[in-house]
């Protein structure tokens, strides 16, 4: 907001300097680097959780991209981070667990907001892992987790 002497003000910002956020909304901290990580708003993130696969498909060189979108939970993106294993459901009962390689880039960075306003994330996991044929992982499939 702007008042009658062309000064800014911010009525969310805090008192303290050390949290004051920008015009962009990211809090600026740590010598004055930039993060536009928000803490959860709800403050409990984690936990189990349940995707639905709403795309798949192969990634050449990489491996292969599973497009998720929540169906329950507030996973952390802790538990989703490169290294972690979740646990992949047909639609007929079979389940594997699978590791998650990397997050893909085409929708935006992977961060904890976007994945609590979107309720979407996209990730790779090894080619093998996907399957073949039936056994293919696809549309329609769910993923839960924590697994392990």
């Amino acid at each position: 907001m702007i008042d009658v002497t062309g000064a800014r003000h911010y009525p969310h910002a805090a008192a303290d300097p050390s949290t004051e956020q920008s015009d962009c909304g990211r809090s600026s901290h740590h010598s004055g680097i930039m993060s536009n990580e928000k803490p959860n708003a709800s403050g409990n993130a984690g936990g189990p959780f349940r995707f639905r696969v709403s795309d798949s498909l192969e990634v050449p060189l990489r491996g292969h991209l599973l497009r998720l979108r929540r169906v329950e939970g507030q996973p952390s993106m802790k538990e989703l981070a490169p290294g972690s294993t979740i646990r992949v459901s047909a639609p007929s009962g079979e389940t594997r667990n699978v590791v998650i390689l990397g997050h893909s880039a085409t929708g935006g960075r992977a961060t904890q907001l976007r994945l609590e306003t979107t309720g979407e994330l996209d990730i790779v996991i090894p080619r093998e892992q996907a399957g073949d044929g039936e056994q293919r992982i696809g549309i329609g499939w769910s993923v839960s987790g924590p697994a392990g």
